[in-house]
Order: structure tokens, then sequence, then C-alpha cells
């Protein structure tokens, strides 16, 4: 719908805004009124959902997930499968045991993304003396950080690691030695140079090579100088790379499967 205003055609969304504009200003010093929860609510939304562009008011393209859906709910939020909350449930998942029980349950917004979860839950199970030997859980858990920190209070975390670029080759696709230098890139050439600087590392290849090798287009390498080639990666990378390593051997396969189960709870 449109609505026409001092021979202007407006919106629906910056008629509502321009309202909303009007409400504010008019009662924005009125003690009376300032301090309402609905005027409050009226200023909360306004500035969440509109901008001000040439003293219009015009509907954002974007807002984040914790914006004020419902007055009467206002933790209720905005996430990839629409508006409300959202649980993070851990089950135990014991082959010998013909019954399985929740051990842990956090609620949370719809906005909460399961990364930044992680450490809600590992909370949890820690107050319910619940920690496991292992977790199991998707790839949407399996950041670097949070392996990390399953780690440092030895929980086995068994997720996949953050994907890159399906187009790409990168360490995924090389060889290290020992002191975890490249000693191949994808195609099965050495670098003329490997450096350490602090937590970084580099191999570097000679252009001659680079320019003719059959992966030049989706190399994730990087331009170093004014003609080579560098691959620079770090501890995190490095992890990254060997538990993707780890990840194609039946053993981790098999081991994965458990992770399954929350589903069928889920569902």
């Amino acid at each position: 719908m449109k609505t026409q205003r001092n021979g202007k055609i407006f919106t629906s969304a910056e008629q509502l805004g321009y309202d909303m504009q009007r409400l504010i200003e008019q009662f924005c010093k009125d003690e009376e009124f300032n301090t309402r929860s609905t005027y409050l609510d009226l200023v909360r939304v306004f500035e969440e959902q509109f901008e001000i562009n040439d003293a219009k008011a015009e509907l954002k393209k974007k807002t984040n997930g914790k914006i004020l859906l419902n007055p009467s709910d206002k933790d209720t939020e905005v996430g990839h499968k629409k508006v409300g909350y959202q649980a993070q449930i851990s089950e135990t998942c014991s082959p010998e045991k013909p019954v399985q029980f929740i051990v842990a349950a956090t609620v949370e917004g719809a906005s909460a993304q399961d990364q930044a979860s992680f450490s809600d839950v590992i909370e949890k199970l820690n107050e319910e003396e619940h920690l496991p030997e292992t977790l199991h859980a998707d790839k949407g858990y399996g950041a670097d950080k949070n392996y990390v920190s399953a780690q440092d209070i030895g929980v086995d975390l068994c997720a996949p690691a953050p994907g890159g670029s399906h187009y790409k080759k990168g360490l995924d696709d090389c060889e290290f030695d020992e002191n975890n230098l490249m000693v191949k890139c994808p195609a099965g050439h050495k670098p003329m140079k490997n450096k350490r600087s602090k937590n970084s590392y580099y191999a570097i290849f000679h252009v001659n090579v680079c320019n003719k090798c059959p992966f030049k287009d989706i190399c994730s390498s990087q331009k170093y100088g004014k003609n080579n080639r560098q691959f620079q990666y770090d501890e995190i990378k490095l992890r990254s790379y060997n538990r993707k390593k780890n990840e194609a051997s039946a053993q981790f396969k098999e081991k994965y499967k458990k992770q399954i189960g929350i589903e069928g709870l889920n569902g």
C-alpha cells in the first residue's frame, strides 16, 4: 500500500516510519510519557529498524536478529529458522545402554550461532558434573576455538573442522614435515623457501613453477613480491589441516556416526 502526503507518494513502511518519528519527537521531552514502557518500546523499534535519510525515515535494509518483535516477549529473536527461540541439547550415546538420557539443555534466542553456543553447553555440563570424555557434535560446533577449549578441559570434541572453499586448493592438499614446514604444495612442488615469524609460517614458490601449475587458477596461495607466490598459515590452520586428515579416516567416520542420534531426539 502507498500513501500520498503533501503531493508525494510514500510506501506503508515510509509512512509508518514518519508516524513513529513524529510521535517520538512529540513526547521525548514529556516526563509523563517518555519513561513509559510503551514509549521506550516505540523508540527501540524505531532505532533498530529505521534510519534517517534526507530527513525521511526509511526501513533499514538489514538488521541483526536481536530486535524487538513482541513487546510481551522481548527476548524473542529472528534466526535462520525464523522467529522465536532455539535449544541446545546434549544426550548420552553409550552403545552399552539401552536407554539414553538428556544431560544438558540450554535455551537461547533464535539468532544465536551454534559456534558461540558451545561454551554455554560445556558450562552447563560442567555445572551438572556431566563432562564427557568425548562430545559428539555436527560441523556447526567445530570451530577451532571450541576444539581448543574442549581439549583444555580434557574433552575430545568429535566434530568436523569448518571447511574452506570447495573451489580452492589449500593446506588440505599440501604436505608438511615434523616442524610444520611445507614440503609439497597441492601440485607436489617443493617451495624454494620456508620461513617462520612468531605464529605464522610461509612457504614461497617461484613464479615459473606457479605459472605452469595445473591448479594455478584454483590455488589459495597469494602473490608474494613482484612475481612469486606464497602460502601463509598459522597454528589454527595447521590444526584444521590435521583434523581434516583425521576426519578422512574410517575410524573417525565410525566414531562420528554417534552424533546422528541427537537429530532423532530433536525430531
